[in-house]
């Protein structure tokens, strides 16, 4: 599972973070900042979903990942389904953004 969280400062400079959960052999749920972007003020869902993709990809997460859960941020599900379509189109991987 990962989270994001998104910020948007009033120096009009944004932080995108994205940490990692997973559960170890003893079954002791352990987490680990993953990604801590900055960006612009100019960025896009289709931005933000590539960052969170080319995260995963670094770390060959990809194929791993169960869901995504997100802060406040208004179109965490649009982001969401950007990130399931660079899968798809990336990867031939289907992962459904409304089950996961």
């Amino acid at each position: 599972m990962i989270t994001t969280s998104f910020f948007h400062y009033i120096t009009n400079m944004c932080t995108l973070e994205i940490t990692v959960y997973w559960m170890d052999n003893k079954f002791c749920l352990q987490q680990q900042l993953l990604s801590f972007i900055y960006l612009t003020s100019s960025y896009s869902r289709s931005l933000l979903a590539s960052k969170v993709y080319q995260a995963l990809d670094k770390y060959d997460l990809k194929k791993r990942l169960f869901c995504i859960t997100g802060d406040n941020m208004a179109n965490s599900m649009t982001i969401v389904q950007h990130f399931s379509n660079h899968l798809a189109i990336k990867d031939k991987c289907i992962w459904d953004p409304n089950t996961n």
